[in-house]
């Protein structure tokens, strides 16, 4: 760089931005998860001059997000696969400093992501150390274990030892010890649980009634075990399920009917290989605004005593359930249709064709737009060839 072009970077305007709008933009530039990543924010703000540097470590607010990704441990020397190069400095120290950074007060969010599953159990006891040491600050929680046994000292804490948590992602095993640690969290709202497969289900003492957000969705329960989990949530706004029947299927939940109103649901997004209507005979959803329905295979007619009043947009992904003009009599609320992966041309037939009794309801009565693989129609329209909304 000549002289000419080192008096430009020093007289460069942006070397003249105060140190309190320079912090303001760093914080927009941290990605989603911040890891420990020289070439991304926030360690990357700390490498372009020694003035940034003192900015961005003087800001609090940028060091409160720390995840752990496969990337970090084969960088700093932790893949088992690999020699271990002892020139390469250890993860675990960095974590610490960058927790340090955030100060003594603010709350945390600690990520330990997926590709760990194959860290050892030594650096794996050294995330459990800083997870125990750190859970009184935490306020988010990401934990996919490379092995169960490995958290099960921090499972088994009290729940005083997370009193700021608000919300949880957790992959449960089937050999899993109860996790005690959430059964009392006083502030937990926001749940995600994934199970590696979908032939175990175990009811751990989490705080249902109190949660706003439940997602059980990256393999199936089994209805007996999600009717269980689902009668608890009283205070649920939004659910994400996927649910398997097996021996169930064609016969209804029978005896597992739990007659519980969900007064707070006003979204769910629901995989079921049963019928739709023996779900809303054993559970009441009077405020449920939208619903996604995803690859329905129940064979049954559409039978039920409770109607969806209040629901405004009604999704199908992946196909459409047979008998679907029952379930259309009731969603006389829907204001927004919408098919991704199907094949609507039925049901369009059938709101197009004219009710031919009078006594009989017309169906979608306040239907304003259907919208397909992503493009919008306005209602009524005739075919699918040309969106009316771009």
């Amino acid at each position: 760089m000549g002289q000419s072009e080192m008096c430009a970077a020093v007289l460069a305007p942006i070397r003249r931005i105060p140190a309190e709008i320079l912090g303001e933009i760093f914080l927009w530039c941290l990605p989603q998860m911040p890891h420990p990543d020289v070439e991304k924010a926030p360690l990357l703000l700390c490498r372009i001059s020694r003035f940034w540097r003192h900015v961005a470590e003087s800001i609090p607010q940028l060091w409160c997000k720390v995840g752990v990704l496969e990337t970090d441990l084969r960088r700093y020397g932790l893949d088992p696969k690999r020699r271990f190069d002892s020139r390469r400095k250890n993860i675990i120290p960095i974590i610490r400093e960058w927790i340090s950074r955030a100060g003594p007060h603010l709350p945390l969010s600690l990520y330990l992501g997926r590709g760990t599953t194959s860290i050892g159990p030594e650096t794996a006891q050294q995330l459990v150390d800083i997870l125990t040491e750190y859970s009184p600050r935490c306020r988010t929680l990401h934990i996919r274990p490379p092995d169960p046994r490995f958290f099960d000292s921090f499972f088994s804490l009290p729940s005083s030892h997370i009193p700021l948590l608000e919300s949880a992602t957790l992959m449960i095993f089937a050999t899993q010890t109860p996790m005690v640690i959430f059964e009392s969290a006083p502030r937990l709202r926001h749940l995600s649980i994934t199970y590696p497969t979908d032939r175990h289900e175990i009811l751990h003492p989490f705080p249902w009634s109190q949660l706003t957000y439940l997602a059980i969705s990256d393999n199936s329960i089994h209805i007996t075990f999600w009717v269980t989990i689902f009668s608890q949530c009283t205070m649920l706004q939004h659910g994400v399920f996927s649910v398997r029947t097996n021996d169930y299927m064609g016969h209804g939940l029978g005896g597992l009917r739990a007659n519980v109103t969900l007064h707070h649901l006003h979204d769910l997004d629901l995989t079921f290989d049963g019928t739709l209507s023996d779900l809303l005979d054993s559970f009441r959803l009077p405020v449920l605004k939208k619903l996604c329905l995803r690859m329905f295979m129940g064979s049954k007619r559409f039978e039920t005593r409770h109607d969806l009043p209040q629901l405004q947009s009604l999704s199908f992904v992946g196909g459409v359930m047979p008998y679907i003009g029952d379930l259309l009599e009731l969603a006389i609320s829907v204001s927004e249709l919408t098919f991704s992966r199907v094949d609507p041309s039925n049901l369009l037939k059938l709101l197009s064709n004219p009710t031919p009794n009078p006594n009989e309801k017309l169906l979608l009565p306040n239907l304003r737009t259907i919208t397909h693989d992503s493009r919008v129609y306005n209602v009524p329209i005739v075919s699918f060839d040309t969106p009316t909304i771009s």
